[in-house]
């Protein structure tokens, strides 16, 4: 499995359709963007999310991946806004 369908798998499993779940951990990429020493873990679906000053970790709960996902945190936060827009679009068309 590329990466890009390790993300997109994660926005299906673990964000979904929950627009306030994807701010707080916009929230959270933030705060360590402020803050290098910031620290926080978080228990979803399919993933443990690791967000800390060095970047987000999505550690697998389950045999499903190989391995960890590293992303920067930057790239987590555009990931996370574009998938916001995206149901938000989807929404307006309904």
């Amino acid at each position: 499995m590329t990466q890009q369908n390790r993300i997109e798998e994660f926005l299906r499993t673990d964000v979904q359709f929950d627009l306030q779940w994807a701010d707080v951990l916009i929230e959270k990429a933030k705060a360590a963007q402020q803050d290098t020493g910031y620290q926080w873990e978080g228990s979803a679906n399919a993933n443990l999310i690791c967000i800390d000053g060095t970047g987000v970790r999505l550690e697998p709960l389950h045999e499903q991946y190989i391995g960890d996902l590293f992303l920067s945190l930057d790239s987590f936060i555009v990931t996370l806004e574009n998938w916001k827009k995206k149901i938000k679009a989807d929404r307006a068309r309904s």
